[in-house]
């Protein structure tokens, strides 16, 4: 056997054995005059086809025909194994392992042993084993796997499967299986080896079929790729660690000092400028923020000089062009002398971050918890109204504005569900009887009892007397709901 390297870009030989000149008759220099890679075959369209197949960096293992100085053919076993790059995978080179066929009895045991002790170093250089299994499952050859998989021979199937860890066997036999009907595949799993080391092994290889089409054997590379999913693994790992650390920095930061008068202002967010825009420079708290916001920073200001620790509190500000904006504020202290003395060189970061957006679903959330609560007050009342009764029958939020009612309420005050839904009594009535019912209401909120009063509603401007029970309404949580009504009016009786 005899091994020649060839550089990948333009077919060049880089490296062939002296074997090789004696069998073939041409030096490093001489084949590659010729045309290097392509010129050792003697059909250059098979020479074509299999370099094809190993710039997608598959290895090719096969018969051909080569050609010698002389012009005679010399009919060869070859195995090309592609040289790729560590980090782009990027096939620079091959690796040819060829017998002539003929010339073969020739080769003492002492050159067959030291051709595979030269290949066996290239491979273990590359973290590389070669092999090759038959259908029956054999191992008949391989080269440098203990520096792969930890062992001295090819395990049989069955053993390597139980090494291949669980969650990749399922990928494994699903290779294996489509691999016996196409002619090279490529993935890459975990193994156990025996010493307990979990490494990843990335396999190349390509099937062999009788003339009948019957895959005789499997044969490829075994490469340990651990350290390059290691290193994958870190890098999104760093890019996770650098999302979270840019989504937590603060839009602004404000750098103040104890007299409370802007001395530099950093931005992150070109779009936030327009809140705090670099003009304040130089100018005070007061002559930036309305006197309520400024007692309030300067007052955060100087307790972080005092108490040595940051100081964070929330408000709300309006921009330049009207923008209303939620904001957090975090005031650390820097350079603040150990005794706490004040020093015209006193200086505090504020962090200024937009929480807007955060204040909005918040607000969302609980709003849409409060329809949640008072669909399931209604839901629960009206369960118990008779929309065909002639009891006319209202539900009140605890702020007064009506909630839903029936059909009879509608016709005692002479307007329609949508009219009465989301007004009060006010809007309703006139301000005399609107203010007594307001305080029938509160008679029964603070009691928390069901009442009985005597009232008037109107339709059309004229007085209609009822008499009405009114109760305390609760939500699903047990806290204060509003009110609910039942109106009879004394002409039906």
């Amino acid at each position: 056997m005899m091994i020649s390297i060839v550089e990948a870009s333009d077919g060049t030989f880089v490296y062939v054995q002296a074997e090789f000149t004696h069998l073939f008759g041409f030096s490093l220099e001489g084949i590659n005059e010729l045309g290097g890679f392509e010129a050792l075959f003697c059909n250059q369209t098979v020479a074509e086809e299999i370099r094809s197949i190993l710039m997608n960096g598959y290895p090719w293992t096969g018969i051909a025909d080569l050609q010698a100085a002389d012009g005679t053919s010399i009919e060869a076993s070859l195995q090309i194994t592609p040289i790729a790059e560590e980090v782009s995978e990027q096939v620079v080179g091959f690796v040819l392992f060829h017998t002539s066929l003929m010339a073969a009895k020739t080769f003492s045991i002492h050159q067959t042993l030291s051709i595979e002790h030269e290949i066996t170093q290239v491979l273990q250089a590359s973290k590389m084993s070669l092999w090759r299994l038959n259908v029956q499952g054999q191992a008949s050859w391989a080269l440098n796997l203990d520096s792969v998989l930890g062992e001295t021979e090819l395990p049989s199937y069955s053993e390597f499967l139980n090494a291949v860890h669980p969650e990749d066997r399922a990928q494994f036999e699903e290779v294996l299986t489509r691999s016996q009907i196409m002619t090279a595949y490529e993935f890459a799993f975990r193994y156990f080896r025996r010493d307990g080391q979990l490494v990843w092994i990335k396999s190349r290889g390509e099937v062999a079929f009788d003339e009948d089409g019957q895959p005789l054997y499997l044969s490829g590379t075994l490469t340990d790729i651990t350290w390059r999913k290691h290193a994958q693994h870190l890098r999104q790992l760093n890019h996770r660690r650098t999302n979270t650390l840019l989504k937590s920095l603060p839009e602004h930061v404000i750098c103040v000092g104890r007299d409370g008068i802007y001395r530099r202002i950093i931005s992150s967010n070109p779009d936030f400028a327009i809140v705090f825009p670099k003009e304040q420079v130089g100018a005070s708290i007061y002559d930036v923020l309305r006197l309520e916001t400024a007692d309030q920073r300067m007052v955060h200001l100087q307790r972080s000089f005092v108490l040595h620790r940051p100081q964070t509190y929330e408000y709300q500000t309006v921009s330049a062009n009207g923008q209303r904006y939620y904001l957090e504020e975090s005031v650390v202290a820097i350079d603040v002398k150990p005794n706490g003395a004040a020093t015209a060189g006193d200086e505090a970061l504020i962090l200024v971050r937009d929480i807007t957006r955060h204040k909005q679903l918040e607000a969302a959330l609980l709003a849409s918890q409060i329809e949640l609560q008072e669909k399931w007050v209604v839901d629960r009342s009206l369960k118990n109204i008779d929309a065909e009764s002639r009891y006319a029958t209202f539900l009140k939020r605890i702020g007064g504005d009506y909630v839903s009612c029936n059909q009879a309420f509608t016709q005692l005050i002479g307007r329609s569900i949508q009219e009465i839904c989301g007004k009060s009594d006010f809007d309703l009535f006139s301000p005399k009887i609107a203010e007594i019912l307001m305080q029938h209401d509160l008679a029964v909120l603070n009691s928390g009892k069901m009442l009985d009063f005597d009232e008037v509603f109107e339709r059309d401007g004229q007085p209609h007397w009822c008499l009405v029970d009114r109760a305390p309404l609760y939500d699903e949580a047990g806290q204060l709901f509003g009110v609910c009504g039942t109106a009879v009016e004394m002409r039906s009786f």
